[in-house]
């Protein structure tokens, strides 16, 4: 564009035209809708009919720049019916033309709408269907013709913004921090840790001070070449837990406890007492003092030790709907204390049991009876860790993060 500008020997009529071949039109207006969205995962992948992804995934856009005249041509091409004069009946204009159903109507804008419908019908996000968009920068709604063509659209369950509502974009530099995805940001004040994610804080492998032995496994060793990476606490569970609190379930803790005492070294049996706080004379800022020497890592200031225990079957939080009761009676009875506790108080639970997390996710899709039953707010951390032990220690049970 620079190149074609600059040169003085371009007629303003060939410039125009080379814009117009350029396509520089739609990527203005798909930048323009962008910087109106915020956590935009996805901006134009090639081969795929969604323009935008953007609130985490929930918001599929679809930017057109069409102009009424060839929708118009369109519509013209494809046989629709027009009203004869302006005296022509509501019934005689819309009769013939709403009779077509959406998912029969050969226009390209209507065509795209029912197949993002089809598309967001087959996709969950939190558990509920992303909500797709259309931007129309060149259409207006008020002519009786388009307005037809747009509640087909609409018909479809898609949210229409035409050109007389689109709004003029911020500056990149007024937005930035919105469009950047934040995966932590709906989670809630208090956060609820499952046993899996406790002996991951606890565990030698996530805090660097690991010397690999003969007899570590093959799942160890690969953790801990993960580790070398990816660095758990500092990339993903301390951004995940900053400065909420923090609780556990009475099982989830009894469970961390006993593999604790059974294989963990006194390096990670020192870290479940500081994250537990085992010593109720020492105070937040002194836990995390001590943790300091027990980590590679910088710890932050702000994250809250220690993890408060709560014991579930003390705690009123109403008795379960049925729809609960059949979505985790498969789990087993920690995973069940663990989902169910963090459902009920409405605590997003952190958990990187991706088995146990699908079986949920299964489960609701079974035993849903509305689009607004939905099931725990769950988090999925994308790495598990085991805990270090000695030769003479060493057990191979089967891994938490794959038990159901």
């Amino acid at each position: 564009m620079e190149k074609i500008t600059s040169d003085a020997e371009t007629p303003p009529e060939r410039i125009s035209q080379l814009v117009s071949a350029s396509n520089l039109t739609y990527w203005e207006a798909l930048w323009n809708a962008a910087k109106q969205t915020k956590q935009v995962m996805v901006l134009r992948r090639h081969g795929s009919p969604i323009d935008i992804i953007a609130e985490n995934g929930r918001q599929w856009i679809k930017v057109s720049t069409i102009t009424e005249k060839r929708l118009l041509m369109e519509m013209a091409k494809q046989g629709w019916d027009w009203p004869a004069s302006d005296e022509d009946s509501d019934d005689d204009l819309f009769g013939s033309n709403y009779a077509r159903t959406d998912d029969h109507i050969d226009i390209s804008l209507v065509k795209m709408a029912v197949a993002l419908r089809d598309l967001a019908k087959q996709n969950r996000v939190r558990y509920k269907h992303p909500e797709v968009h259309f931007i129309l920068t060149r259409i207006s709604s008020g002519n009786e013709n388009i307005d037809i063509i747009l509640n087909h659209i609409r018909a479809t369950g898609a949210v229409v913004h035409t050109a007389e509502q689109l709004k003029l974009a911020p500056p990149v530099e007024d937005v930035l921090d919105d469009l950047v995805i934040d995966e932590f940001k709906f989670f809630s004040a208090t956060i609820n840790i499952d046993c899996t994610l406790l002996l991951a804080l606890v565990s030698d492998i996530s805090h660097g001070q690991v010397k690999e032995e003969p007899w570590f496994n093959r799942n160890v060793r690969n953790q801990i070449q993960i580790e070398e990476k990816e660095q758990l606490m500092p990339k993903s569970l301390w951004p995940a837990m900053r400065d909420h609190s923090l609780v556990c379930t009475k099982l989830a803790a009894q469970r961390m406890r006993e593999i604790v005492d059974t294989i963990g070294t006194p390096t990670e049996r020192e870290r479940a007492r500081l994250i537990m706080g085992d010593d109720i004379n020492k105070s937040p800022e002194k836990l995390l003092e001590e943790f300091r020497s027990l980590s590679v890592h910088d710890v932050p200031k702000v994250w809250k030790l220690p993890v408060k225990i709560v014991d579930e079957g003390s705690v009123d939080l109403g008795s379960p709907t049925t729809f609960q009761e059949n979505v985790i009676s498969e789990l087993s009875d920690i995973n069940r204390s663990v989902f169910l506790y963090g459902w009920l108080s409405g605590c997003t639970t952190i958990t990187s049991n991706r088995v146990a997390a699908k079986a949920i996710e299964k489960a609701v899709e079974e035993y849903r009876t509305t689009e607004e039953d939905e099931g725990p707010d769950v988090w999925i951390c994308p790495t598990a860790r085991s805990l270090v032990a000695k030769e003479k220690d060493r057990k191979d049970p089967q891994p938490l993060n794959e038990e159901k």
